[in-house]
């Protein structure tokens, strides 16, 4: 951390192109809020950018700090900060871009660097954190910067959304929580009030045609679902794990990329010992020839090769009955 800070000292009057991944999710865009308004305090020019779009609780914070996101931006910063990314399949086509430019790169990223072409001038990953916006806290404070209500709000959402209202949450978050609560007199019901999202129609209709198209498989004491969908994935796979499956993978095909979105219960991943975004997502990345990464209870792998659904949800179950038995 002390190294990153140094370096970016170094960039005081000058840009920093702040990118969030692919349809980024609130840990991703929260971590470059965060940065994007109290990097100014040190001098970096900064800008917020995302790969294709945002999700809708993205979208929400957004409008709430009242901030732009520029999709797939132009790439003519002096530096650029990747958050919440670990491979190039998180950025799609336009990895093409960032490669040819001679910016200056920076990962910040909770996942291992999960590929090799993902090259970059520095990286501070640590798999022990929940969240890559925490990271985002400990480098403000790093650089001594005070950080303004609107930055503690935007963090504590982040966080709280990636823990899945901190189901997922580790003893560093709760400190966080605490000393951000209390120091900017946040009201934490309000912040959860503020992650109440419906889902729309279009979302709910995925979801019941995913569960209508669902291929339940019984390995031991264990149920692994798989289905297909044209979109909303992850939250079609979230409802399977909702729903009673232990684990849980949807597919979708559009244009000429396969998306696997992967699902597992708490209770699975402590009972057997298989981390999704370790042990699974990297096999299934092999077999689409793309790229993936996630957390041991949610995952996911985009790929390009033309492979059946059938091949996926094979490969799943024969590898959960292998490491069961």
């Amino acid at each position: 951390m002390k190294k990153l800070a140094e370096v970016l000292r170094e960039f005081k009057g000058k840009e920093a192109l702040l990118l969030a991944h692919k349809n980024a999710d609130p840990d991703s865009i929260c971590s470059a809020l965060a940065l994007y308004k109290e990097l100014k305090k040190i001098g970096i020019n900064t800008r917020i950018g995302a790969v294709e779009s945002v999700s809708l609780l993205s979208k929400k914070i957004l409008e709430k700090t009242n901030t732009t996101v520029d999709i797939d931006p132009a790439i003519d910063s002096d530096l650029i900060i990747f958050l919440d990314m670990s491979s190039i399949g998180q950025l799609g086509d336009f990895y093409k871009e960032v490669e040819r430019s001679d910016a200056y790169k920076i990962v910040i990223d909770h996942h291992a660097i999960q590929d090799d072409n993902f090259k970059v001038d520095l990286s501070y990953i640590d798999e022990n954190a929940a969240t890559a916006v925490e990271l985002v806290y400990d480098l403000l404070e790093e650089l001594k910067i005070k950080i303004s209500d609107e930055t503690a709000f935007t963090i504590l959402f982040g966080m709280i959304a990636e823990t899945a209202h901190l189901r997922y949450a580790k003893q560093k978050n709760f400190r966080i929580i605490a000393e951000l609560l209390e120091k900017h007199k946040i009201c934490f019901s309000e912040l959860l009030r503020f992650l109440e999202t419906p889902l729309d129609i279009s979302e709910r209709i995925a979801r019941l045609k995913a569960f209508k198209r669902a291929r339940i498989h019984r390995v031991s004491n264990y149920l692994v679902v798989v289905s297909e969908i044209g979109s909303f994935e992850a939250s079609s796979a979230r409802a399977f794990i909702s729903a009673g499956a232990d684990v849980a993978a949807v597919i979708s095909k559009r244009k000429n990329e396969i998306r696997v979105s992967l699902r597992a219960s708490a209770s699975f991943y402590n009972e057997t010992g298989i981390d999704l975004g370790k042990d699974l997502i990297p096999e299934i990345a092999k077999i689409i020839k793309g790229t993936g990464s996630g957390h041991p209870t949610a995952a996911g792998a985009n790929g390009q090769a033309d492979i059946s659904e059938e091949k996926i949800e094979e490969l799943i179950t024969k590898f959960v009955k292998k490491r069961i038995h």
